[in-house]
């Protein structure tokens, strides 16, 4: 091989050598970015559900503070704690409602406690 050939092919490499690593650096740049991208929609995402949990656990403790307020009123203090104790003792978020309706059905105290013993 002649100078300039070997001149030639010593230049050709050296710029195969740089665009692969502009390649590279290309690649690199987008995984980067695209990490970044999916940690800030994670984060978004993640945010917007635990605020809406928060929201639904809100608006579920506000019922249940109604309807103890309303227990205490119509049956007395001590059947309105016993209505929170049972409450939060089931897992079931309905529970509330089915304590709702109870309240509004049952004249007696001990009818209403076993209505949301049973529920």
């Amino acid at each position: 091989m002649t100078t300039e050939g070997l001149e030639k092919a010593t230049t050709m490499r050296t710029a195969v050598t740089a665009f692969e690593r502009s390649l590279d650096e290309i690649r690199q740049e987008g995984l980067e970015q695209g990490i970044r991208e999916g940690l800030e929609q994670g984060i978004r995402e993640g945010l917007e559900q635990g605020i809406r949990e928060e929201h639904l656990r809100g608006i579920e403790l506000g019922r249940m503070s109604v309807l103890r307020e309303l227990a205490a009123r119509k049956f007395g203090p001590a059947v309105a704690e016993e209505l929170v104790r049972l409450l939060d003792r089931t897992a079931d978020s309905g529970g509330v409602a089915r304590g709702t309706e109870a309240l509004l059905d049952c004249d007696a105290a001990e009818d209403f406690v076993k209505r949301v013993r049973k529920a």
